[in-house]
């Protein structure tokens, strides 16, 4: 299928899936699998005047969940901005403030993406990025690894923080790094389809 329109029927274990280019209309047996925020993780690295590295995290604030159908996997994860910690506590408020992530009034990052083959190898994605309720795209590299109920995700990738929407103030445009480097760990467990 070249294009394809996915309609989910969250009571069934089924999704409908249908052939833009033919009209015709297949069900596809699908698994939901919940993240587990205790073996997952969402980092990202950077650097500060451009030498000096600085990293972080968003801790068990992670939350989502994966849909496989067939050889496939949809995903669609959040992180709470208010969990980010660099292991600065002066550095932590400041990104959580309107200069950088506006936490208070946006507290969730959105990633999704749709059609992750998964066969354990490393493949480049598209995915989305929400950040300050705007979303934009994202490139990732992406491997996805089943083993019994579980499915492991991993995803890096780079950015310029401008890109996706991280715009601090005038001074602080030489102090903080235009790169952003995105490491992210996801297993997820699969849910037991509702009777």
């Amino acid at each position: 299928m070249t294009e394809t329109e996915r309609h989910s029927n969250t009571s069934l274990k089924e999704d409908t899936v249908i052939d833009m280019a033919t009209g015709q209309e297949q069900v596809q047996a699908v698994q939901r699998f919940r993240l587990d925020p205790s073996r997952s993780s969402a980092a990202f690295r950077g650097r500060k005047l451009g030498l000096v590295p600085v990293s972080g995290h968003f801790g068990s604030s992670i939350a989502g969940e994966l849909v496989m159908h067939g050889d496939l996997v949809d995903a669609l994860g959040t992180v709470d901005a208010r969990a980010v910690s660099t292991g600065m506590r002066k550095r932590n408020r400041h990104l959580k403030s309107a200069d950088f992530l506006d936490a208070d009034a946006h507290p969730d990052l959105a990633l999704g993406a749709v059609d992750i083959p998964a066969h354990g190898r490393e493949v480049a994605v598209d995915a989305s990025f929400t950040l300050k309720g705007v979303t934009r795209g994202l490139p990732l590299t992406v491997s996805v690894d089943r083993d019994g109920d579980d499915l492991h995700v991993r995803a890096s990738g780079q950015a310029d923080r401008s890109d996706l929407g991280i715009k601090p103030p005038p001074f602080w445009h030489w102090v903080v790094g235009e790169r952003l480097w995105i490491d992210i760990d996801l297993v997820a467990t699969r849910q037991e389809a509702p009777q």
